[in-house]
């Protein structure tokens, strides 16, 4: 069963970290450029039980950036 953990910190009076960690199978580095790219799907198909429309990313960074923030990704 996978884990998806949810952190918030507090950087100073105005802004604030969001930490979205899993223990997912994780994604291979050639698509990480990719990953906010509206429609952008990862082709591993063998490993999805659900398909996506590759816009949730590509809406978060969206979301972040009118609020003057930014959005990243680390393995």
């Amino acid at each position: 069963m996978g884990k998806v953990e949810v952190q918030v910190k507090i950087a100073d009076t105005v802004f604030v970290e969001i930490y979205v960690i899993d223990n997912g199978t994780g994604i291979p580095d050639k698509y990480i450029p990719h990953i906010f790219d509206r429609f952008f799907q990862v082709e591993v198909s063998s490993t999805r039980n659900y398909e996506g429309t590759g816009i949730g990313l590509a809406l978060v960074k969206e979301l972040v950036e009118l609020h003057n923030g930014m959005v990243n990704v680390k393995k």
